[in-house]
């Protein structure tokens, strides 16, 4: 950047400040390159601030009351993340136990369920109504799927 050559840069600056420009002064930075280039910044800078407003400052308040509710926010995220851990990796442990349990566990289960006299249990079923042994996996499947229904119902809202 150079050195400002014209004396009267210092004196274009003073009446820009005070905001009133004498026709003398304007004519001399017409002539002037340091000058008008000091003049057309002034101006453009002058009529940028007149064209924005200020924004308004939101209210103390306010800003207080998100403060502190994002400082306790993040003070349970911090106390309730080992408790998130634990209980993530207890529900990979069930499921990953439920897995070898159906499978070893089936052959038990149907001969188990082969034992039961479904016929005594209702013996006025109509034929209509199919196997009662389907009626009673059908029931139990829909009853589990309301069940995880409900308690992921339950947890999205926390």
């Amino acid at each position: 950047m150079s050195a400002s050559t014209c004396e009267r840069e210092q004196e274009l600056l003073a009446a820009l400040a005070s905001s009133e420009v004498p026709d003398e002064l304007r004519q001399h930075a017409a002539g002037c390159a340091e000058c008008s280039d000091v003049l057309l910044v002034a101006t453009f800078l002058r009529r940028a601030r007149a064209a924005t407003a200020p924004a308004p400052l939101p209210d103390p308040a306010y800003l207080w009351w998100r403060a502190t509710r994002d400082r306790r926010s993040a003070a349970v995220e911090r106390a309730t993340r080992l408790i998130t851990i634990v209980q993530q990796a207890a529900f990979l442990c069930a499921a990953l136990l439920v897995v070898p349990l159906v499978r070893w566990g089936w052959p038990h289960l149907a001969h188990w369920l082969g034992a039961l006299n479904l016929g005594a249990l209702a013996p006025e079923l109509p034929a209509s109504a199919g196997n009662p042994l389907l009626v009673i996996a059908i029931s139990a499947t829909l009853l589990a799927v309301l069940a995880l229904l409900d308690l992921h119902g339950g947890w999205s809202r926390d």
